[in-house]
């Protein structure tokens, strides 16, 4: 999603067209010069983009220049559809991305930082809603009995629509966990704090919202 939005942003800035069909790309190639696009040179054509010049995009651009200041412009890319199922406005979702952390490799998410939240909110709140890519994991398992969560897994896109849909959001790091809270009005928004790896808070992508609490 984040790089249909730079692809989006920087076709609409020089006027090119945006093609995601690998045949429109074979056809593109061969008669148009071209600049493979990365983290480390985007922002340089994104700001001067050379004329009669096509780009190919193979990065991730989590970037708060790109996520932050073209806000507007990409959540008009991306409509809400009409929730299929109404939350309380004291309803919480939790986002649990634990692979990681099963692997002694911190970056998004700890089971420390699960049940702080859960200590100090979980009264609080009405229903709360969990998610996680290791819902199985017994400690997860122990939480979700002990704090009587709801657990919601769906396929990627239904999840996030869901979550969007909260008013609190308990959340991971990284880019699943973003953009629940990116397409949301959530005044409660939680994210577990490691800027010196994910690079959604080491590049400031974070800070379109004041709201937000990194702990």
């Amino acid at each position: 999603m984040i790089q249909y939005a730079a692809g989006a942003i920087l076709a609409e800035k020089t006027g090119l067209s945006l093609g995601t069909n690998p045949q429109f790309m074979n056809s593109f190639l061969p008669t148009t010069s071209t600049i493979e696009l990365t983290d480390e040179n985007y922002f340089d054509h994104h700001y001067n983009p050379e004329p009669n010049t096509g780009y190919l995009l193979n990065g991730f651009f989590q970037d708060g220049r790109l996520l932050c200041d073209h806000r507007e412009k990409i959540l008009d890319l991306y409509k809400l559809p009409e929730p299929k199922k109404s939350v309380s406005s004291c309803d919480a979702f939790f986002a649990c991305r634990l692979g990681d952390c099963l692997r002694n490799h911190r970056t998004y998410c700890s089971m420390e930082y699960i049940e702080d939240q859960l200590i100090t909110s979980r009264d609080s709140y009405g229903k709360v809603y969990v998610t996680s890519d290791t819902i199985d994991h017994p400690p997860l398992v122990k939480l979700i009995k002990k704090y009587n969560l709801t657990v919601y897994q769906d396929s990627p896109i239904n999840t996030i629509l869901f979550a969007a849909q909260f008013n609190n959001l308990i959340l991971s790091a990284g880019s699943f966990s973003y953009w629940m809270a990116y397409l949301s009005s959530a005044e409660n928004i939680t994210v577990y704090h490691n800027n010196k790896q994910d690079p959604l808070q080491k590049r400031n992508a974070w800070s379109y919202n004041k709201n937000v609490k990194f702990i």
